[in-house]
């Protein structure tokens, strides 16, 4: 390949990137929250300098650390946890002002409050964060310069104030529609599908390496998508228990919409892969033309579900119009479509319009909502008592959570008797910096490290550019506005991304309190101090109970083929008895997707870490490679046999299908042991059985051989695959 054309394929590569990016930033980023959040953490921030009030940078960092926490959704959940941070973050700033002086008392009152913290894990990501911003508080607080009994209170009503500003504001003023969160969920899901037909299309044109290569990107897709479509769930589950559950239902049916059409993108997949060089330029063509249809439909689906506007309804009919002219063109004979594709192509068209019809019903759920029938402050209540019943049942010596609260207290109380015994000047940043980066994992520990570090050194740079190119105080702070929007918005895209812009913030706050501080030496220190948290961090994590996430990962394996096995077990059932429980169908389905997509990222991580090795792997997590994305090509061939309808089959058919189901399950069920155990299976090869008719044969094939594969891997009979 000349120079040139690995520039023009290299320059390519790069546009789609970008796009790719911009896709994401576009879905994940919610730039009004971003907003109303930076404006109410720098609020207090801008009016320091004003007010001649230091500590009102104080109390921009609570107000930060409160919006920062806020889960989104209806406000009854975003209150009870935002209070969490804005109440109890006063409550330990309180704790640490009063036990700072004494080495003696200060080290066991910060092992004690962050493992308290530590346990908010078991509440789940919300509850981690508030966790995380909980050990952090106090740690910070430990370092707060006059640290009499008034002070003390004072540091402690300054940061309550910063939160109760906070929650009031985004509770009464910001407050945005309830339902608004779950509805951009269901829309990004739809976005996602979008995104992914437009890349089947791609796909569907090309041969040899683009084609690989796309169809790597296919399986990065069907992991995203499936994300989308999770987190889209909690949002309505969410969104079901608050005041406003009339939202809920019929944005659940656009949900179940959108994961039926995710289903049959990834069973047309499937169905390409099999049937790849089957069809002409002229078949590929229509096919392409039909898939970038389909996404532009999803596409505008998504925008209506976001944001309604009626003139978009006629471009979604138009565009049903343009797919069904399409399908004539599929079904020509020239186009050498095959007949389970073309069925499968026709189900989803039947389905668009009905898809459309949908989007009304969230509307007229909003004109007809009955009055709420409880509080928010009931909610709130009922809500924090579960919580209190979760973090009870973590109280266990075998808890992975309670092992993790344990190390987060000591190495904590670990860096403020270090900061604090040897005076470390801004010693609280290695702090802060340690409570953000230690996780549960090594492998995830040393992740966050890196990312923190080098988002916190350049931030550190950046904030002492801006102390140059804006030598006045007044300047600085007005700085502080934007670069809080950016923190914000990159949140959701990158951590590092993310710890720069904050860094850069908490640098420009911090001179607000400290006046007499150059920007540049502030900037500098804490970039020292945030390496020196992150190589501590890391070590911690290695001398502290490290938890092997080899073994997580094999257990997530274990559970994707056990969950596939499931899956498989009630399908072929289903095609046996010529009847199929489409609900219970959809719901293995969507159990085995999130499985998979766990062990993908678990694998994934094992193989990022530090010095990690293949040939240094066991034998399970060698092979979970290929089992992996063996179980992807299961999943994607048994969605093609749901969907595509079940045949009528003779009683020696069903009989024949029935025992192939248990003798699937029977090896999936012992190749997951064998993931866990290191026991071989003790059943060698699946054979096809000779009496299904010779559609079923076509599909049920391609799973025998990909189960056949993950056998032959537990086996070690073909471990050179791996």
């Amino acid at each position: 390949m000349s120079v040139q054309r690995r520039l023009l394929v290299f320059r390519a590569h790069i546009r789609r990137q970008l796009r790719a990016a911009l896709a994401i930033a576009r879905d994940r980023i919610s730039w009004p929250d971003a907003l109303v959040a930076a404006c109410i953490s720098a609020l207090p921030a801008l009016l320091a300098r004003p007010l001649g009030l230091p500590l009102l940078g104080w109390a921009a960092v609570a107000a930060f650390w409160t919006c920062l926490s806020d889960p989104g959704g209806p406000p009854g959940r975003r209150a009870s946890v935002m209070v969490w941070v804005g109440v109890g973050g006063a409550f330990f700033c309180l704790l640490a002002g009063l036990s700072a002086d004494y080495l003696w008392l200060a080290v066991p009152m910060t092992f004690l409050c962050a493992t308290l913290a530590g346990l908010a894990r078991a509440l789940g990501p919300a509850g981690t964060l508030v966790g995380t911003l909980l050990a952090a508080d106090f740690a910070v607080s430990t370092a707060l310069p006059e640290r009499s009994l008034g002070n003390s209170v004072e540091y402690g009503l300054y940061f309550l104030a910063g939160g109760l500003t906070a929650i009031l504001l985004t509770q009464l003023v910001w407050r945005g529609r309830p339902w608004r969160h779950a509805t951009g969920a269901v829309a990004g899901a739809y976005r996602g599908v979008s995104r992914m037909a437009g890349d089947m299309a791609s796909l569907a044109r090309r041969q040899g390496a683009d084609r690989l290569r796309l169809s790597h990107l296919l399986g990065h897709h069907r992991i995203q998508v499936r994300s989308q479509i999770e987190a889209a769930r909690t949002r309505l589950a969410e969104l079901a228990a608050s005041r406003h559950p009339e939202r809920a239902a019929p944005l659940g049916h656009l949900l179940q919409h959108i994961e039926r059409e995710f289903a049959t993108l990834i069973a047309l997949a499937d169905l390409f892969e099999v049937e790849e060089g089957a069809a002409d330029a002229a078949g590929n063509a229509a096919r392409a033309t039909l898939l970038r249809q389909l996404g532009t439909f999803h596409r505008l689906m998504g925008q209506q579900i976001a944001r309604p506007y009626a003139a978009r309804r006629a471009v979604l009919e138009a565009q049903i119009a343009a797919i069904d002219t399409t399908l004539g063109e599929l079904a020509q004979p020239a186009a050498h479509v095959p007949a389970t594709l073309l069925q499968l192509v026709r189900r989803q068209h039947a389905r668009l319009a009905a898809g459309l019809e949908l989007l009304e019903a969230p509307q007229a759920a909003s004109r007809n909502a009955p009055p709420a029938s409880t509080s928010l402050l009931q909610a709130v209540g009922e809500r924090n008592r579960q919580q209190l019943r979760n973090v009870m049942g973590e109280l266990r010596r075998s808890s992975g959570i309670l092992r993790h609260a344990l190390r987060l207290g000591v190495a904590t109380a670990l860096t403020v008797a270090l900061f604090k015994g040897f005076n470390i000047e801004h010693g609280h940043w290695m702090a802060l910096t340690l409570v953000f980066i230690l996780q549960p994992t090594l492998s995830s520990t040393f992740s966050r490290a890196l990312e923190r570090v080098v988002g916190s050194v350049a931030g550190s740079v950046c904030a002492a550019l801006i102390g140059i190119l804006l030598p006045t105080p007044a300047l600085q702070a007005l700085a502080i506005l934007p670069v809080a929007i950016a923190s914000f918005a990159a949140r959701p895209i990158s951590y590092a991304l993310f710890t720069f812009f904050i860094t850069s913030q908490f640098v420009l706050v911090a001179e607000l309190q400290q006046p007499l501080a150059a920007t540049a030496e502030l900037a500098l220190a804490r970039g020292v101090n945030s390496v020196a948290g992150g190589l501590l961090a890391v070590l911690i994590g290695l001398v502290l109970w490290p938890e092997s996430e080899s073994r997580r990962t094999a257990s997530a394996i274990a559970k994707a083929l056990e969950s596939h096995g499931n899956y498989l077990a009630a399908l072929l059932h289903a095609m046996a008895m010529g009847v199929a429980d489409e609900t219970r169908l959809s719901e293995l389905r969507q159990i085995s997707s999130v499985h998979n997509n766990d062990a993908n990222e678990g694998l994934q991580r094992l193989l990022s870490r530090p010095l990690q090795k293949r040939r240094t792997l066991t034998a399970q997590l060698t092979a979970g490679v290929t089992i992996v994305s063996a179980l992807r090509s299961v999943a994607g061939t048994a969605t093609s046999l749901e969907l595509a309808g079940f045949a009528p089959l003779t009683p020696g058919q069903s009989a024949a299908l029935h025992r192939l189901a248990e003798e699937m399950l029977a090896a999936l069920s012992q190749v997951a042991r064998w993931m866990r155990t290191g026991e071989p299976p003790l059943i060698g090869t699946i054979e096809q059985p000779d009496t299904l008719p010779e559609i079923d044969r076509a599909g049920t094939g391609r799973l025998i051989q990909q189960i056949n594969l993950m056998l032959k891997q537990a086996t070690g009979t073909d471990t050179a695959r791996a």
